[in-house]
């Protein structure tokens, strides 16, 4: 039998790869931060026989960056280096683009930290000594670990250690900041790339951003934020009319002056050059944010500091994260913010909240402790609204869906008022749970003599039928829903696919498309022995059913080849899949780069039958193909069949409910998911409903659930986005017209004075 197979198969005991506890993962992390080394016991179990790489999936969308800040409470002199590393090291699946680090060090740090101690490994390594208050910044593109740690050999053995500028520097205070890009600095109108780390040509623009006033002004600010500014026009406009105010930005090149390069920055260097104009006119970190809120127009969190302060600000839906711990030892009291509590781990923090949103928070020498514990009103920046929708939270879906690490938690309250903290790996089996319960498949594709459209939930099947089923996670971000979707079945989990957790994670470029040189090396594939054959090999004639259990379905490129590694493998077994997310319909602008609602699969086969769409996908192929050759007469003419196609069958093969009855909505949406095995190859096909989505989902023993910003499922925008950007999305399917939410009266934001 294939359990017995799959149990026993090379030495190798799969049930005992299901994945760890909470507890346990939270063990891992905190040896792996000690270790400054990654670690997965699935990577190691699986090394035993022949595997190969299984990467991260390159349809999964990419996050917008991670943030973390402290500040020691009693102590201008605390080592902060380990403290920003270890805090920022757990959030590295946040973004892997840059990572950088800035402190604000006192006077006695020139003496401390000369410049010829200084090991960075960035481009922009420095100890700037402006007005004798100098700060050490280090930023540069790729990993932590690449940027603030060096190589050096300790009695022969290899081993890395934090830079000796970056270790010894004394601060009271200090942000760090892991980059994925989602919205680059652009050409300004001379042709030059700016950039805040060299103007001189590097896209990416890593953070923090530290500012400097110009002569001999002592002002000097440091920023770094989480999230996506969309709506840029009215932010671009207020920086272009105070251009004689502006900073000079650490790392730009001497004697460039960025007023020159206003058309061509970015939502991050509009947005410190907007504090840095108003913390210019008002001395204060909580003026220079209350008078620019109404600039930033997006989904963000924003860390701010100056020589004295440490500034939270947390945008006003919420849909970006920012929590605040402490903790107090023989060292003194600290004060750390983070986009995750997975930080909280390494640095034995205790929790004391998540910011409210449009909650602004400043920390300095006079802070104490008890006073973090609740959020006072007049601390939130929208509490003067006549309406309180501002102040409801909207945390994104994708936060809870894979982005926030396994171990990191959410606050939730239980009907007695108590916060309790729930991690992600709970609220995800959650997911797999629910998911379960709306599981359907074809019974003709379990017994022959039911008729083809007779669909009944899993449950609903005899125990004869429901033997051969067995549950297969699809990578580390599905396997939790994959545990709960098991558990509620009563089916047996086996960890099937593998992936190299060293590799690099692929993301989709705000519509451009994959990167291409990433996929050809990142191929999905099965666990092998050292003979080439796949656990249950000798069982491959039996028709058994795998349920592939995965966490969101985006493009699909990733799904069509797991399936299809799986029909290599099992001939004769039926695949289904089932994903724990509701359909992603629409493009996301909330520093999640799915820009294009084109190449979203459920809004694609909603327009087109998946042979167009495969037609589709062969012609842009062969056009890419043809730019690289050179060849502009035969890229127009498959251009022009590739519009001609569109255009010929679009409209025709929509798929329209017959009215708006729940059963024919419900009818439209299976014949989508329909569509959507057929294009993939598999059986079937079963999503988790947004209504399920939001209910009841976080606690087993508790029904106080929470509403999310669900943009990418159902076209609802809370979040202000540009008109140009708006009137590009599509209405798709039962889903209907996109509704921009940010231009109703109780969710405008506030104008400028």
């Amino acid at each position: 039998m294939i359990t017995s197979a799959l149990t026993n198969f090379s030495g190798v005991n799969f049930a005992s790869m299901i994945p760890d506890s909470v507890r346990q993962i939270a063990s891992r992390l905190w040896n792996s931060t000690k270790a400054i080394a990654g670690f997965n016991s699935t990577t190691r179990e699986a090394s035993r026989s022949r595997a190969v790489s299984l990467a991260e999936p390159e349809d999964r969308p990419g996050e917008k960056c991670g943030v973390f800040g402290v500040f020691s409470l009693d102590n201008d002199k605390a080592h902060l280096g380990g403290e920003l590393f270890n805090g920022l090291q757990p959030l590295q699946h946040r973004g892997q683009d840059a990572a950088g680090v800035a402190m604000f060090t006192p006077d006695h740090a020139e003496k401390i930290i000369p410049d010829e101690l200084y090991h960075g490994t960035g481009k922009s390594p420095s100890i700037n000594k402006i007005n004798r208050f100098p700060y050490l910044q280090e930023r540069s593109k790729g990993k932590i670990v690449d940027v603030f740690l060096r190589a050096e050999d300790e009695d022969g053995v290899p081993a890395k250690r934090l830079t000796e500028g970056f270790s010894k520097a004394e601060a009271s205070h200090g942000i760090a900041h892991n980059l994925y890009t989602t919205n680059k600095a652009k050409k300004s109108n001379d042709g030059r790339e700016v950039d805040a780390v060299d103007s001189s040509g590097d896209k990416p623009v890593p953070q923090p951003i530290v500012m400097n006033g110009s002569g001999r002004s002592p002002i000097q600010l440091a920023f770094a934020f989480n999230g996506n500014i969309d709506d840029l026009a009215p932010l671009r406009k207020f920086v272009q009319d105070n251009s004689n105010d502006l900073p000079f930005f650490q790392g730009f090149s001497n004697g460039d002056n960025p007023k020159n390069h206003v058309d061509a920055m970015n939502d991050s260097l509009l947005m410190a050059s907007a504090l840095f104009i108003n913390y210019k006119k008002t001395g204060d970190l909580k003026q220079a944010l209350n008078a620019s809120k109404h600039l930033f127009r997006g989904a963000y969190s924003i860390l701010l500091m100056d020589k004295e302060n440490l500034a939270a600000f947390r945008g006003p839906f919420g849909v970006r994260p920012l929590s605040i711990a402490s903790r107090s030892d023989k060292n003194g009291e600290k004060v750390y913010f983070s986009s995750e509590t997975i930080s909280w781990l390494p640095l034995k923090a205790t929790h004391i909240r998540n910011l409210e949103p449009g909650e602004i928070l400043v920390i300095n020498k006079d802070t104490k402790l008890e006073d973090l514990a609740q959020a006072k009103p007049e601390d939130n920046a929208f509490q003067g609204m006549k309406h309180k929708k501002l102040r409801n939270l909207y945390p994104d879906l994708l936060e809870a869906l894979y982005f926030r690490h396994a171990a990191s938690a959410r606050e939730h309250k239980t009907p007695d008022g108590t916060v309790q903290l729930v991690p992600y790996a709970r609220i995800r089996r959650n997911f797999g749970k629910r998911l379960a319960d709306n599981f359907n498949i074809r019974q003709s594709l379990v017994n022959p003599k039911w008729k083809a459209k007779n669909t009944k939930t899993f449950q609903a099947l005899s125990s004869k039928d429901k033997e051969d089923f067995y549950v297969v996670p699809v990578l580390s971000s599905g396997k939790y829903a994959a545990e709960g979707f098991a558990k509620q079945l009563g089916m047996q989990v086996y960890s099937l696919l593998y992936r190299n957790d060293g590799s690099s994670r692929t993301f989709i470029d705000d519509g451009k498309g994959v990167d291409q040189k990433h996929i050809a090396i990142k191929d999905p594939d099965l666990v092998t022995d050292n003979k080439g054959n796949v656990p249950g090999s000798q069982d491959r004639k039996r028709d058994i059913n795998f349920v592939l259990v995965d966490d969101s379905l985006i493009r699909g490129s990733t799904s069509r080849s797991i399936v299809k590694k799986m029909k290599e493998a099992y001939p004769h077994a039926k695949i289904h899949l089932a994903i724990a997310a509701p359909r992603f319909r629409f493009p996301n602008f909330n520093g999640v780069a799915t820009g294009d609602q084109n190449t979203l699969l459920a809004h694609r086969l909603y327009k087109y039958e998946p042979e167009t769409v495969r037609k589709m996908e062969q012609l842009e192929k062969a056009i890419k193909g043809l730019q690289k050759s050179g060849n502009p007469n035969e890229v127009s003419a498959k251009q022009e069949e590739l519009q001609n196609l569109i255009v010929n069958k679009e409209k025709s093969e929509f798929i329209e409910a017959k009215s708006t009855q729940k059963s024919d909505l419900e009818q439209a949406d299976r014949d989508l998911d329909q569509r959507i095995a057929d294009y993939l190859g598999c059986e079937s096909v079963t999503f988790l409903s947004r209504e399920d989505f939001n209910n009841k989902y976080s606690d087993e023993q508790s029904d106080h659930g929470m509403e999310f910003e669900m943009s990418h499922c159902d076209g609802v925008y809370p979040v202000p986005l540009s008109k140009e950007r708006f009137d590009k999305i599509e209405e798709s399917g039962v889903a209907g017209e996109p509704q921009a939410l940010f231009e109703k009266d109780e969710y405008k934001l506030p104008q400028a004075a």
